[in-house]
């Protein structure tokens, strides 16, 4: 028989993984016969996780008070941990890899078939208070960036008499 997905109590964005895992671990133990240190809260709390392929490179950061840019590559913009946010920088995984062709293809749910749409998926576990309209893009908000930082970010002119130049 099909098997029903858990239903999420109310608070579920302020949960623990230790919470998740008494919440789900069973069901998904169960039905995609996952072995239990992968659900274990130790593997899925990545600030306990040792990066073993990846090493940090040591970064000196010029920084300045006067610095008006951040960095290209994302790099110094932390002062206290360089690294943090750098492009080409590695980073840790909450849970083993686990491709398909176990390589490079993308998952599959543990009876074979697709996994869900991951925006779908979002969508489920943060509600929205208001909905988004359909008709309206990005596009629409970068617009709108655009309108307020022209507006927002121009010189103030106090004196618009100066200002005018009478036609010849």
């Amino acid at each position: 028989g099909a098997s029903s997905v858990p239903v999420l109590p109310p608070y579920v964005g302020s949960q623990r993984d230790e919470d998740i895992q008494t919440v789900y671990g069973p069901q998904l133990k169960r039905e995609c016969r996952m072995k239990y240190e992968i659900l274990d809260p130790r593997n899925i709390d990545a600030t306990r996780q040792e990066i073993t392929k990846c090493s940090d490179q040591y970064i000196h950061c010029y920084y300045s008070e006067y610095s008006k840019y951040r960095t290209i590559d994302g790099s110094c913009n932390n002062l206290k941990n360089p690294s943090w946010g750098k492009s080409d920088n590695c980073l840790r995984r909450v849970l083993p890899f686990d491709y398909a062709d176990k390589k490079s293809f993308p998952r599959e749910s543990c009876t074979g078939s697709a996994l869900p749409n991951p925006r779908l998926v979002s969508n489920v576990f943060h509600k929205e208070l208001r909905p988004k309209p359909d008709h309206l893009t990005t596009h629409f908000m970068e617009w709108g960036q655009m309108l307020a930082h022209d507006l927002s970010l121009n010189d103030i002119y106090r004196d618009y008499c100066k200002l005018l130049r009478p036609y010849p």
